[in-house]
């Protein structure tokens, strides 16, 4: 029943796909905690904001404009506060200036194809998103929230692997996806299983898709990681409401 249900909402995607949010804001607050009272979590709240504003305004070339210079201009100064100056957790990190240096990339990304090719453009700013959740790699966190970074890291590589034409990445980052899935399924309460099962019948559509060998022929694998993403994304503001602060590292 739920098979059908998914390629029904699958089917009116094919033809009408909204624009994916460009940033998933409550799963930094689950990963991080509440509190925003110190300054890295400050600079990651006001990246994921500005963000967020350039991706539900960037058709709008006047607004665009506004927002992504105030995503530049927050990025050099939490860029110059953080890279060489890590938090603690950060320290123990290795490929913490590659992070900052790839997060850089594609913010450079997103200014050439704001112009150009707007669609482009919107794919960075979502893997931007993505990889700033990449920072918290090293921090201590509840298994909760490593797990849903664990599923950012998934959706990551399965974009990745579309961008790409990478058939491998795809089938790799789809398996990774269902593991996650089922870590999840163990983490959750009885009234909180069905956005679980929500997510796991996402991951095995994708991973259905994974083996076809003509998949990136068609608009299918991209419509069904969209409406899988927007799955992870409305799951992390029903955690994100329902979490008590104890559960969440500060």
């Amino acid at each position: 029943m739920r098979k059908t249900i998914l390629l029904v909402i699958l089917a009116c995607l094919l033809l009408l796909v909204p624009p994916a949010r460009a940033c998933d804001v409550n799963l930094f607050s689950i990963i991080a905690g509440t509190s925003k009272t110190d300054a890295f979590s400050e600079g990651i709240t006001g990246l994921a904001q500005a963000i967020r504003n350039l991706g539900e305004n960037y058709t709008e070339e006047k607004k665009a404009e506004k927002y992504l210079f105030e995503l530049m201009s927050r990025w050099v100064d939490f860029s110059s506060a953080f890279n060489q100056f890590p938090p603690e957790w950060g320290k123990l990190d290795p490929a913490w200036g590659s992070k900052f240096s790839d997060l850089g990339r594609i913010i450079g990304e997103i200014r050439r194809q704001l112009d150009v090719d707007p669609v482009r453009a919107h794919d960075e700013m979502l893997r931007f998103s993505r990889r700033l959740s990449f920072l918290f790699e090293a921090m201590p966190k509840t298994d909760r929230a490593r797990v849903l970074l664990d599923f950012t890291h998934s959706f990551d590589g399965l974009w990745s692997a579309l961008f790409d034409q990478n058939h491998d990445l795809l089938k790799e980052n789809a398996q990774l996806l269902i593991n996650s899935c089922k870590a999840l399924q163990t983490l959750v309460g009885e009234n909180e299983k069905f956005l679980a099962a929500n997510m796991v019948a996402w991951a095995e559509q994708i991973r259905v898709l994974s083996t076809q060998v003509n998949v990136f022929k068609a608009a299918t694998l991209r419509m069904t990681l969209t409406a899988a993403e927007a799955e992870f994304v409305s799951l992390n503001e029903k955690f994100s409401a329902s979490i008590p602060h104890s559960d969440l590292k500060k």
